[in-house]
């Protein structure tokens, strides 16, 4: 994964100008992306001053637990679908007390024992307590640490993209 990509590099410099600018707060909650969103918003030019941390909770056990994420519509869609995306990205917030937050669920890879072969991730900005923006994200390959790389990749750009439209 190369953070220094001129795409990648930008969108994270936007995310952060932003945040330092309007003195906004930055949290991510994820699954699929497995700590690289972390990774790449921990790689900004200060980001100490606007990023709070995350958390990657894979299971419904853990989204259950730390995201407060409902066990059984969590247990029937194997912990992905657009709302569990938005509520981690409230509740990170919320559990972070910052005003911007990211949350990110999906399948990077199939598993062909619980009927999942379609590969795909679910990307919801909250910004003061409200979802603004969920996208589903579609896999690139049948690797899956190219379609995590992907997966993040993209909610950063989506980030970014939401909040230039903000200025």
């Amino acid at each position: 994964m190369d953070l220094e990509n001129g795409q990648l590099k930008e969108s994270l410099n936007f995310i952060g100008r932003f945040c330092l600018d309007n003195k906004v707060k930055i949290s991510v909650a994820e699954s699929v992306t497995a700590g690289l969103l972390q990774v790449m918003l921990s790689t900004c030019e200060k980001a100490g001053l606007f990023y709070e941390g995350g958390l990657t909770a894979y299971s419904c056990a853990q989204k259950l637990t730390n995201l407060g994420i409902d066990r059984q519509e969590c247990e029937k869609n194997e912990g992905v679908t657009m709302n569990i995306a938005e509520l981690m990205a409230l509740q990170i917030a919320q559990r972070f007390d910052t005003q911007l937050a990211l949350g990110i669920s999906g399948f990077a890879s199939p598993i062909p024992e619980k009927g999942i072969l379609e590969l795909y991730a679910y990307s919801a900005i909250a910004l003061n307590g409200e979802i603004v923006y969920a996208k589903r994200l579609e896999a690139v390959s049948e690797n899956q640490i190219e379609n995590q790389i992907h997966f993040a990749k993209d909610t950063i750009h989506l980030c970014a993209r939401f909040l230039n439209h903000l200025r």
